[in-house]
């Protein structure tokens, strides 16, 4: 079934767990705290805490992965090349620097 979808349908599919889990274990984490304590959080939290579970989950995925690179470079004897430092995440601010560098006529 998911080679008839496009690109974009089937790379959602893909990455819908990514998305689900953290939403799904804030959701289930509410319920227990109800169910099991009798603490009902205010629906202020309950939406923080889900719109912040995305972002920190996939940080934390990041960095996971990260270490499991490194672990496998390890045991293969080799070395992870050096990251660039930006101050921005997700390289925001080398993608800024980038693209002033093409409007200025010098890319490098």
């Amino acid at each position: 079934m998911a080679s008839n979808l496009p690109p974009g349908p089937a790379f959602l599919i893909l990455r819908l767990p990514t998305l689900l889990f953290p939403l799904i274990a804030v959701y289930a984490f509410n319920r227990l705290l109800y169910k099991y304590l009798a603490i009902q959080l205010p629906l202020w939290t309950v939406i923080v805490s889900m719109t912040l579970s995305i972002p920190v989950f996939i940080l934390l995925k990041a960095s996971y992965m990260d270490f499991i690179d490194h672990r496998r470079a390890a045991a293969c004897g080799a070395v992870i090349p050096p990251r660039i430092h930006d101050i921005w995440p997700a390289g925001i601010g080398l993608l800024i620097q980038g693209i002033n560098n093409l409007k200025s006529g010098y890319p490098g």
